[in-house]
C-alpha cells in the first residue's frame, strides 16, 4: 500500500462506521462475517469493501447477492466473535452464538437479533489493491427493531477520544 493509500485509509477510518453481518449464501453453504468499511451513494445503490486476501470476498463475487443485518450494540461481542469468518469458506450454521431466521426475497440465514437486513445486488466488482470494492443495488430492506446500533472507529481515533476525555474532568 502507497503512502497516500495508507493515509487515505486512516482519514476514512476517523469517522464511525456501522457494523453489519454480511451472509452470503452459495447453494447449500455459506458465510457470515462482520463488515464496516461501506457508504451510501444515493439512489438505492451503495458501495463497500472487503479485504481482497480473504475468503469472504471470494464468497460474495461469486454468489452475486448478500444480506446485511445491521447489528444491535448491546450485540457487539457476538459480531466481533465472527471477525475469523472473513478467513473460512463457510460457517458452521448450528454453533452461532445466536439464532436465525429467513430474510426477504433472498431466503438467506439473518440474525435474529438484527435491527434491519438489507438485500442488495452486487452489480460492480472490482479489485483495487488490498480490497474488493462493490457497488451494490438495494433489493429490499426490513426495520425488525430499535435500538442503538453497534458502530466501530479505529483504535488509535478512540484512544485520543479518551484522552481528550479525561482531560476535560
Amino acid at each position: 500500500m502507497s503512502a497516500v493509500d495508507a493515509h487515505a485509509m486512516m482519514v476514512m477510518f476517523l469517522c464511525p462506521r456501522p457494523v453489519v453481518l454480511v451472509t452470503a449464501m452459495e447453494e447449500r453453504s455459506g458465510n457470515i462475517f462482520p463488515m464496516n468499511l461501506m457508504g451510501s451513494l444515493g439512489d438505492g445503490y451503495f458501495s463497500f469493501a472487503l479485504n481482497a486476501e480473504r475468503q469472504a470476498s471470494r464468497c460474495v463475487r461469486r454468489v452475486e447477492r448478500v444480506a446485511l443485518s445491521s447489528v444491535p450494540y448491546d450485540k457487539q461481542k457476538e459480531a466481533r466473535e465472527l471477525g475469523k469468518q472473513h478467513m473460512q469458506t463457510s460457517a458452521d450454521w448450528d454453533r452461532l452464538p445466536f439464532g436465525i431466521r429467513r430474510c426477504l426475497q433472498f431466503e438467506v440465514p439473518v440474525l435474529e437479533f438484527a435491527l434491519s437486513v438489507r438485500e442488495v445486488k452486487i452489480r460492480v466488482a472490482r479489485d483495487l489493491g488490498s480490497h474488493t470494492f462493490l457497488s451494490v443495488r438495494l433489493c429490499g430492506r426490513k426495520k425488525c427493531a430499535e435500538a442503538p446500533a453497534f458502530f466501530m472507529i479505529h483504535g488509535m481515533y478512540q484512544r485520543v477520544r479518551s484522552l481528550n476525555e479525561s482531560a476535560r474532568r
